[in-house]
């Protein structure tokens, strides 16, 4: 998972953004391509008090095989806008510094 905590594209200085991107890998062979998944991004508070959380995403999407290395070679999925950086600061989102993000993820029959 990819984290631009100022933002991506039409995101930048104003949302955080994140992205999942396959990459190549020793198993790749062994898997069923393309493969269909389903993804929940969540952005934990950390108050303590209230445990409330920003989930964003419950979309489905197919990754095909990697074929290159690089980043411009792979599939990647995401949000943009994930959530906006005024909305960061106002719901306890950070504590020290530091940001908590859980992803889930469902592979999905082909």
């Amino acid at each position: 998972m990819e984290a631009y905590l100022n933002g991506n594209g039409t995101a930048a200085n104003r949302c955080m953004s994140v992205f999942l991107r396959v990459i190549k890998g020793e198993y790749d062979r062994t898997l069923n391509w393309p493969v269909n998944l389903h993804m929940v991004v969540i952005l934990v508070n950390q108050s303590g008090q209230n445990m409330e959380c920003l989930k964003a995403g419950g979309h489905q999407f197919q990754f095909m095989q990697p074929q290159g290395h690089a980043d411009s070679e792979t599939d990647c999925w995401g949000l943009i806008e994930f959530v906006s950086h005024e909305l960061i600061r106002r719901k306890d989102y950070i504590s020290g510094d530091k940001i908590v993000i859980k992803c889930r993820l469902m592979i999905l029959p082909s």
